[in-house]
C-alpha cells in the first residue's frame, strides 16, 4: 500500500507537479568475528525535489537528491540545499545464522529497495560503501540470471538467495517506473549518511548475535528530526557516577557522582578538585538505570565498583541510542570485563568505540570514594532526620530573590523564585558566612565555595527557580579547633549533598 505524500502540499505552493525521490544510505556488519552475527542498516529521507523553504535543523550538512553535502566554510552554513525533506528513514536488521560482512551489505540495499517500493516517487539512489554491492548491483547479476545464476568462471554467485532477492526487488522498482541507481561512498571517513547506517548495522548484527532475528524499520516527518531533548536532571551535575554492582546496594533514584580528574585509575586519590555528591530524585534518570541493570546483570552477583560517564551518556547520539535500543547500544569492551562502550566511533582513535563506563577491577584507591560516598549517605541521612550535630547556614536568601510579577488584567500578582542577578554566566565562587559550633552556642567566619563542587554549579541553580529551592550548608565540628562542611540543596521532593571531600576543612 503506498503512503499519500500530503506533506507535498507544504513543500510547495506552485500547481504543478512535484517529483519525489528517496535517498538511502545502507550498509552491513558482522562481529565480533566476520563471518559471524551479521546484520544491516539503512539510514536516508523521502524527499520532494523543490528548494527548500527553511532549514532542516541540521546546521553542518546540506540535503540533496545525491545525498548529504557538508558545509565545509562559513558562507555554506546557512544554506539549505536543493530538496525539501518530508521524513527521514532509519532502519536494521538481524540476519539468521552466521553471515559475512557481505551479506548484510547486500541485505541492506535490498532492504532499501524493497521500502523505497511503498511510496510513490520517481527515483532511488542507494549510497554503500561497499564495492561488492556497487560492482554487482548495475548489470552484472542481470548476466547472472542470463548465464543461469553461474558467473564468468561457471560458478554459482556467493550469497545466491540474496542476490535473487536483491533482482527481484529492483525489478519491482522499475514495473513501477522508478529508477534505481547505487553509488559509493567511503567508509568510516565521517560522512553523515554513512556513519548513521554504519551504526545501525551493528545494531544488526549486536541483535543477530543476541541470537535474535528481526528487522525494523521506522520513518519521521522531518520537523524536528535532528533536535534531540537529553536535559538531564539539574541535580545530576558531575562527569562521573558510580555504583556497587550488588542490587542490595542500588536504589532507584538515588545517585552516586563524583569528579576524580582524567585519570580514571587514581579514582580515590586526594587531590584538591575532588568532590562527591549524593542525589534522590522521586523521579529516576532512566538511562543510567538503563546503564546500571545492564551492567547488573553482566556482573551475576559479582561485588564491584562501576563508573559511568555522564559527560558521554548524555551525549545526544549516546543519550538516545540507550533508550532506544537498551543494551544493544552498549557493547561490551572485553568479555573478561564489565566495561561497555558506545556505538559512536572516538574521532581521535579511528574504528575505536567511546567509552560508555569503567569497571575498576582491582578496585585500589577506588575503595576510599566507596568510604567517602558512605559517609555522605550518612551525612545526608543525619540531615533528613534533623541530626543536632549539624549547624546549619541558610544560603537560600544569598541566592534567591523572590519577586512579584503581574498575573492576568485584574492586577494581580504572582510570587516567583528568581537566581539574583549578581549570579550571572560563569559566576564560580560564593563568599559566605559560615555558621559552626562553639562551646555555648555558635559562631561564624567566612567559608569560600566553589560552584561545580562545593555546591550546584550556576546553571543548575539557575534552572532550579521554578520548584522555589532551598539551599543550606551544614557545618560539623572535626575537633575543637576545626569543622568540615557541605551543602544541601532541596528542590521540591529531590534532595542531593555536595562535598568537596579534600578541601572542605576550615580552621578555626
Amino acid at each position: 500500500m503506498e503512503e499519500p505524500i500530503k506533506e507535498v502540499e507544504k513543500a510547495t505552493a506552485e500547481e504543478t507537479v512535484v517529483e519525489h525521490g528517496m535517498m538511502i544510505y545502507a550498509d552491513g556488519s558482522a562481529q565480533p568475528t566476520n563471518p559471524g552475527p551479521s546484520g544491516w542498516g539503512i539510514h536516508g529521507f523521502l524527499y520532494a525535489n523543490v528548494k527548500p523553504k527553511k532549514g532542516t535543523g541540521n546546521s553542518n550538512w546540506n540535503l540533496t537528491a545525491k545525498g548529504y553535502v557538508e558545509k565545509t566554510h562559513a558562507s555554506q552554513k546557512g544554506s539549505l540545499g536543493d530538496i525539501t525533506p518530508i521524513h527521514y528513514v532509519d532502519g536494521y536488521g538481524a540476519l539468521p545464522g552466521t553471515g559475512t560482512n557481505n551479506l548484510g551489505e547486500l541485505h541492506g540495499a535490498i532492504a532499501a529497495m524493497e521500502h523505497a517500493a511503498n511510496y510513490s516517487i520517481k527515483s532511488l539512489h542507494v549510497r554503500t560503501d561497499s564495492e561488492y554491492v556497487c560492482k554487482n548491483a548495475d548489470g552484472r547479476v542481470e548476466q547472472w540470471e542470463k548465464n543461469g545464476w553461474m558467473t564468468s568462471t561457471q560458478q554459482p554467485p556467493k550469497n545466491l538467495p540474496s542476490w535473487q532477492q536483491f533482482l527481484k526487488a529492483k525489478r519491482f522498482l522499475s514495473e513501477k517506473g522508478i529508477e534505481v541507481k547505487f553509488t559509493w561512498v567511503k567508509g568510516h571517513d565521517a560522512h553523515l549518511g554513512n556513519e548513521i547506517a554504519d551504526k545501525l548495522a551493528k545494531i544488526g548484527s549486536m541483535t543477530a548475535g543476541s541470537g535474535e532475528v528481526r528487522a525494523e524499520i521506522n520513518t519521521k516527518v522531518s520537523e524536528g528530526y535532528w533536535k534531540y531533548d537529553n536535559e538531564k536532571h539539574p541535580f545530576i551535575s558531575l562527569p562521573s557516577l558510580y555504583f556497587n554492582t550488588m542490587p542490595e546496594y542500588q536504589t532507584r533514584g538515588e545517585y552516586y557522582l563524583g569528579n576524580h580528574g582524567n585519570e580514571d585509575d587514581v579514582l580515590g586519590k586526594r587531590m584538591a578538585d575532588g568532590c562527591y555528591a549524593v542525589v534522590r530524585l522521586k523521579k529516576e534518570e532512566e538511562a543510567i538505570e538503563v546503564v546500571r541493570d545492564y551492567t547488573t546483570r553482566l556482573a551475576e552477583g559479582l561485588d564491584t565498583i562501576v563508573m559511568v560517564r555522564l559527560n558521554q551518556l548524555y551525549s545526544s547520539d549516546t543519550h538516545r541510542d540507550v533508550l532506544t535500543y537498551g543494551s544493544i547500544a552498549m557493547p561490551r569492551a572485553n568479555i573478561y570485563r564489565l566495561d561497555l562502550n558506545c556505538l559512536q566511533v572516538d574521532p581521535a582513535a579511528k574504528n575505536v568505540r567511546k567509552p560508555l563506563t569503567r569497571h575498576f577491577e582491582p578496585a585500589r584507591l577506588a575503595i576510599r570514594a566507596t568510604e567517602s560516598i558512605s559517609a555522605l549517605i550518612e551525612r545526608l541521612n543525619a540531615y533528613q532526620d534533623n541530626d543536632p550535630k549539624f549547624v546549619k547556614t541558610d544560603l537560600t536568601p544569598i541566592l534567591y530573590e523572590t519577586k512579584e510579577k503581574p498575573n492576568g488584567k485584574k492586577g494581580d500578582v504572582v510570587l516567583t523564585t528568581e537566581l539574583r542577578e549578581q549570579f550571572g554566566v560563569g559566576y564560580a565562587k560564593l563568599e559566605v558566612q559560615a555558621n559552626y559550633q562553639v562551646e555555648g552556642g555558635t559562631a561564624q567566619v567566612p567559608v569560600t565555595l566553589v560552584l561545580g563542587m562545593d555546591m550546584l554549579h550556576r546553571n543548575s541553580l539557575k534552572r532550579l527557580e521554578k520548584t522555589a529551592p532551598k539551599v543550606t550548608l551544614i557545618s560539623w565540628l572535626e575537633s575543637p579547633r576545626a569543622f568540615r562542611y557541605a551543602t544541601v540543596v532541596e528542590s521540591g521532593e529531590d534532595i542531593g549533598i555536595w562535598i568537596s571531600e579534600y578541601a572542605n576543612l576550615r580552621v578555626i
